[in-house]
Parts: C-alpha cells; sequence; structure tokens
C-alpha cells in the first residue's frame, strides 16, 4: 500500500467514469481489508454533474491524522459503461480511505471535518436515506 499524500490520488482515468456507485457496506462485512469489490447494496448510481461533484470533493480531501479502526460503511465506484475503473472504500470514523485501481491500492489518511469531506458524507448519507425509505 502506498504512503498518503497532499491530496487523494483519484487515478486518471476518472474522467471516463459514466457512473459511481454509492455502495453501503453492512456492518457484518466492515473489514480492516475488504475484498475487492467490496461486497455490499448499490444505494445509489451518480451521473453527470453529481459523478463529478462526488470526485472533485474527493480530490479535496486534505490529509489527516488516521486512527485505527478502518472498518467502512460506504464505497465509492466508478465505472465507464457499465465497466469498473476503480473503487475508494472510505471509513468516516478513523479518517482513512483506500483507492483501489485494479491489482493497486492506495491509502489516504484524510480530515474527516475538512468541508469537503463533510460535502461528500452529507451526499452519502442523504443517498441512502433516501434509498432506505425506498426500501
Amino acid at each position: 500500500m502506498s504512503a498518503s499524500s497532499t491530496h487523494p490520488q483519484v487515478p486518471a482515468d476518472a474522467g471516463r467514469a459514466t457512473h459511481l456507485h454509492l455502495v453501503r457496506i453492512p456492518g457484518s462485512a466492515a473489514h480492516p481489508n475488504p475484498p475487492h469489490p467490496v461486497p455490499g447494496k448499490v444505494v445509489v448510481s451518480w451521473e453527470g454533474d453529481t459523478l463529478r461533484r462526488a470526485l472533485s470533493l474527493l480530490r479535496g480531501f486534505p490529509p489527516g491524522q488516521a486512527r485505527r479502526c478502518f472498518l467502512p460503511r460506504y464505497a465509492l465506484r466508478a465505472l465507464a459503461n457499465e465497466r469498473a475503473l476503480f473503487e475508494v472504500v472510505l471509513c468516516y470514523r478513523c479518517q482513512r480511505l483506500l483507492i483501489r485501481d485494479g491489482d493497486s491500492t492506495t491509502g489516504f489518511d484524510f480530515d474527516s471535518e475538512h468541508p469537503a469531506a463533510v460535502e461528500l458524507r452529507a451526499m452519502m448519507l442523504k443517498a441512502d436515506s433516501g434509498s432506505k425509505a425506498e426500501s
């Protein structure tokens, strides 16, 4: 796993993404080293401006101090015409994310109180609460 940098290194082919799936990872599947792709329910598929906003927010995450748990509740899976490009697995509790691009995994410790992180989390929670209401 690579070391953290100034901002998350979102893969270069992110611009090719046509959909960004928000995946809710069930509590029973939350694991410090989740399988790839992560198990869970796709609660929403973002496109267009929402997809671009979510990736822009992710790129804006500043470095932070990670804690120890890494029991992620959400993942973002980028697709181009139904083909997976990469996956970002997020744990807001311990402020750590993993970017999985093919066989490569890069870790990043982020500041969960930064406006970009707060806004992306709000987007995810809003989408997830709408999904639960529809279930």
